[in-house]
């Protein structure tokens, strides 16, 4: 796997420093590309407040953690078996150098999508809504850790008197949609001005068949006012 050509042949040791940084980089790509799916779901405790996604690496304690990303790859060498797991052969040298490789495109692919939609590894799957796992060990960031939304603004359409036939009634125009206290303001004069109206429509009838004691006198109609 050369394919910009920097290997020459007869060239060893410019082999060497190239395959050395090879591995090195592809250490790091492994790392990042697996956390950038399981900071989606889980936290390491003390690290609760980082957020998901390429943020992370210079949020809070997320500087640390990038910082120790660089420190756990080490310089690449022959570090031999030191877990006794019979793995130190040519065929997972292999296997390490080719997850690298793939590793280095999925990390710069990940973190390509983030600078552009700002999603996470995760959320750019749409796979954001897999059901969160609980552990003792680390815990699982959730949207409740984020600021709540703000409330949606007033709106006088939702408010009671909007009935049929003629739905929300304000043919003027004279309510804004957030101005709570203007429509309050309105809707109080609306209710008093409807009392006065009703009482003096069924006045208006009821005079010309029935007087009051002591009003016998007083004409029926509008001349009945003054």
């Amino acid at each position: 796997f050369d394919p910009a050509g920097f290997t020459k042949v007869g060239d060893e040791s410019g082999f060497r420093n190239l395959r050395a940084a090879e591995i090195k980089h592809g250490r790091v790509a492994m790392m990042a590309a697996v956390g950038a799916v399981v900071q989606h779901y889980a936290k390491l405790p003390g690290f609760e407040g980082v957020p998901s996604g390429l943020p992370a690496a210079w949020t809070g304690n997320g500087l640390f953690g990038f910082a120790a990303l660089f420190l756990l790859s080490g310089a690449p060498g022959n570090f031999g078996d030191p877990l006794g797991l019979g793995q130190y052969n040519e065929d997972m040298r292999n296997k390490e150098l080719n997850n690298g490789r793939m590793a280095m495109f999925a990390a710069l692919g990940i973190v390509a999508a983030d600078l552009l939609t700002g999603k996470d590894g995760m959320q750019q799957l749409g796979l954001g809504a897999i059901p969160e796992r609980r552990s003792k060990i680390v815990l699982r960031a959730t949207e409740a850790d984020a600021a709540p939304p703000p409330p949606p603004p007033f709106q006088p359409s939702e408010q009671l008197g909007a009935v049929s036939p003629l739905g929300f009634f304000d043919p003027a125009g004279f309510t804004k949609v957030g101005d709570e206290s203007g429509f309050r303001n309105l809707r109080a004069a609306e209710i008093k001005h409807g009392r006065v109206a009703m009482m003096a429509a069924v006045g208006a009838v009821v005079q010309h068949y029935a007087k009051l004691p002591g009003f016998e006198g007083v004409p029926s109609g509008l001349p009945a006012a003054w």
